[in-house]
């Protein structure tokens, strides 16, 4: 299945029923799955230009945490009916669009105040280290360090 093919097959379903699919050493979330995948895991939905200019959005994690992935996705609600070594099918996880999750520069708030506290408040107390790798846990801290870094260069 390509990734055009399996962004129709998700959207035809009413995204109710949403995929990962295998890309090299990582799983990927597209479109709907991209923003539940976020949403679970705390990852930000990445924006990829495709040939011809079309954009896709994209969330994914390497293949080896699909276990903590699929925990997750249970733990939340939702259920991984299938799962091979290429793909894995899931539903039942909130796949809202939220343009927020989407690393996109408007997204960025270059002035600090207290709602943006206590977004970062939010933000970093929910990530649950517990149940993370040391890889997911140091990408998170990456990803907010850049973040800041990014919003004290606008200031």
């Amino acid at each position: 299945m390509t990734e055009q093919e399996l962004i129709a097959k998700q959207e035809n379903g009413n995204n109710e029923t949403l995929y990962l699919m295998k890309v090299g050493m990582f799983f990927h979330a597209y479109g709907a799955g991209a923003f539940a995948l976020a949403r679970l895991m705390h990852y930000r939905v990445k924006r990829k230009l495709r040939k011809g200019g079309r954009e896709v959005l994209v969330a994914g994690f390497p293949a080896d945490n699909l276990p903590v992935v699929a925990a997750r996705i249970e733990r939340a609600g939702g259920k991984v009916p299938v799962a091979t070594d290429t793909w894995v099918e899931f539903t039942g996880v909130d796949a809202t669009e939220d343009r927020a999750l989407v690393d996109d520069p408007e997204n960025h708030h270059p002035h600090p105040d207290k709602a943006n506290t206590e977004e970062w408040k939010k933000r970093i107390l929910s990530f649950d280290l517990s149940r993370s790798t040391p890889l997911q846990a140091l990408n998170f801290l990456a990803d907010v360090q850049s973040e800041l870094k990014d919003r004290n260069e606008t200031v």
